[in-house]
């Protein structure tokens, strides 16, 4: 296949992943899994199925130890099934960026889409049988009235905003390291991430530029963007200030308020309580080998609902991807999980980079803090962290040239 049609085939798959990938569509099934039959093709003929034949040995080898002991087998093969399409969804996508150079071409599209859909969702906040479309309407923590919080025609505000980090990260680090001048494009994701109100996502961004700026201090010298730097947090400590002085029972403050009392149950069940919920469900079966694909809806529904209930979130599962794989793996998985993590880490040397270092960096804390297991753009920001070829001017050595 030419380069050419490689390149708007990938597109293609990229604003339906991005904007359209779970609309009208039963939960946990995306059109990237719809799409598997050619992706698997793709692999044939790329001639990368024996790393997809890894995956499935492992996955199978687990099925054998789980199968026998599990009590929901029809729960099991189809939640084996969609990870089989995940897998190969994933190996297509480092595919691409294993060996095309136009990521920044589809990120500048991806966002200017964006800002088109942004401003159709900001008319339908006045229309309120299209709102619940594009905005989550759910509450974010108890005792707070229900804000709307942006998802466009994504599933969860959550999971929007953090498809859509990949895309300000970059746009982020031309402000903070190449001084770049697409204020338009930055401004417009920020936007997008507030009005997402994902504090998970929005505090781990947070966290991550100032780890990435900490640890390459003395190699950053003279290349760091201190005005927008000192503008930013001047901004944010003054938007601060005017809620304390001017709305002090806002919805930001009264929820880091239920976090810090422990009265929000869902920030506190994705961080820590995940692990205790993960913990007593796979004591049920094994901790060597976990509970098996697809049981945890069944035997840890008590936990969940107790967790989470008072959001009426509709799906049962571990929200941690770190607790989860050990509630479906066991102690294997972790083990697993973390080689993989670390061995792409070296193998790639994701240090050379300072955008997939922003990207490990985040994601690495995020699967502690949130997601699931079969969450896509959780896997696309790995993939993106363990891609040599990405976005060369952010390498070390170019950034010394300028």
């Amino acid at each position: 296949m030419s380069t050419s049609k490689t390149y708007h085939l990938f597109f293609f798959v990229a604003i339906v992943y991005t904007f359209f990938n779970s609309v009208l569509l039963p939960e946990g099934l995306y059109y990237t899994t719809l799409l598997t039959p050619f992706f698997f093709i793709n692999l044939i003929r790329q001639k990368y199925l024996k790393y997809y034949f890894y995956f499935l040995i492992i996955s199978l080898a687990f099925a054998c130890i789980q199968l026998p002991t599990v009590e929901y087998p029809k729960d099991y093969i189809i939640s084996f099934l969609l990870l089989q399409t995940l897998a190969i969804f994933v190996l297509n996508t480092y595919l691409f960026f294993k060996t095309e150079h136009a990521t920044a071409n589809i990120f500048k599209s991806l966002a200017t889409i964006n800002i088109v859909l942004v401003v159709i969702a900001l008319i339908t906040l006045f229309i309120p049988f299209i709102r619940p479309v594009l905005w989550y309407l759910l509450p974010i923590s108890p005792d707070i009235p229900i804000i709307p919080r942006l998802k466009l025609f994504t599933f969860e505000a959550s999971y929007y905003s953090l498809v859509m980090f990949p895309i300000a990260g970059y746009y982020a680090l031309k402000k903070i390291l190449l001084k770049s001048e697409y204020n338009i494009l930055f401004l417009s994701l920020c936007f997008s991430l507030l009005l997402s109100f994902s504090l998970g996502v929005l505090i781990t961004f947070f966290i991550g530029i100032i780890f990435l700026l900490s640890l390459n201090m003395d190699k950053l010298k003279g290349r760091v963007n201190i005005t927008f730097l000192v503008v930013t947090c001047w901004g944010i400590l003054a938007g601060l200030l005017a809620l304390y002085f001017f709305y002090r029972h806002n919805p930001l403050f009264e929820r880091l308020q239920n976090i810090y009392s422990g009265k929000d149950t869902s920030a506190r069940g994705r961080i820590t309580d995940s692990f205790y919920i993960a913990w007593k469900v796979t004591k049920t079966k094994s901790l060597l080998f976990g509970a098996g694909l697809g049981q945890f809806k069944h035997i840890g529904k008590g936990f969940s609902n107790y967790f989470y209930s008072y959001s009426k979130i509709p799906v049962t599962r571990v929200y941690n991807s770190v607790a989860e794989t050990f509630c479906i793996y066991g102690g294997i998985g972790i083990i697993l999980r973390f080689y993989t993590i670390i061995y792409l880490f070296i193998k790639t040397k994701v240090w050379e980079n300072y955008y997939r270092q922003l990207l490990f960096i985040f994601i690495f804390i995020y699967q502690f803090t949130g997601s699931y297991l079969f969450n896509p753009a959780e896997y696309m920001i790995w993939i993106l962290a363990f891609s040599p070829a990405l976005f060369p001017q952010f390498n070390r050595t170019n950034l010394k040239q300028l």
